[in-house]
């Protein structure tokens, strides 16, 4: 009998336990999936020109501390309604430095955030990095956002000749 409850506890475990990936700083590309969710930061990440990143609908991207995501090939994170996808940071106080599209290449396809959640991003120092903690866009016009949602994120002036340009999103030229 014991033999049984513990072959249904291991099964019922196995059920209940997620993965989850350490990404290290670096480039990332290719797909980003719920069985390996959540996708733990650790580490300043790239996506370079003309490589993307997918990002399925459920997946949390967890920043370990104050890093970012920066874009110059593409990102598609495809949340939806009932399963969005999340950018937040383990340490809510500290933040990370949001997902940054820094003068992407007209090669590239349009970025797309559908149905994401964007939280706890901390945007500071000189500018343009104390800009748009949730997402920060400059010289580039081909990103979507739709049906996303932003929390607790926030800009900070630290000197210098520029004000930040909105805690959540940022958009310049």
């Amino acid at each position: 009998m014991k033999k049984i409850y513990l072959t249904l506890f291991m099964i019922a475990a196995a059920l209940f336990i997620h993965a989850q990936t350490v990404v290290p700083g670096g480039i990332v590309h290719g797909t980003w999936t719920t069985s390996g969710s959540p996708f733990l930061i650790e580490g300043d990440i790239n996506i370079p020109t003309q490589d993307s990143l997918i990002i399925e609908a459920g997946v949390t991207v967890n920043f370990q501390g104050s890093y970012s995501l920066d874009v110059q090939g593409k990102i598609l994170a495809l949340g939806s309604i009932l399963t969005p996808i999340l950018f937040t940071a383990a340490d809510t106080v500290e933040g990370y430095k949001g997902v940054r599209l820094n003068v992407v290449s007209p090669i590239n396809d349009s970025s797309i955030f559908e149905y994401c959640r964007f939280e706890h991003g901390y945007a500071y120092e000189e500018w343009p990095y104390n800009s748009g903690a949730g997402i920060f866009m400059i010289g580039t016009n081909k990103v979507r956002v739709e049906n996303c949602t932003f929390y607790n994120n926030r800009g900070v002036f630290t000197g210098g000749v520029h004000r930040p340009g909105g805690g959540a999103i940022a958009l310049w030229n």
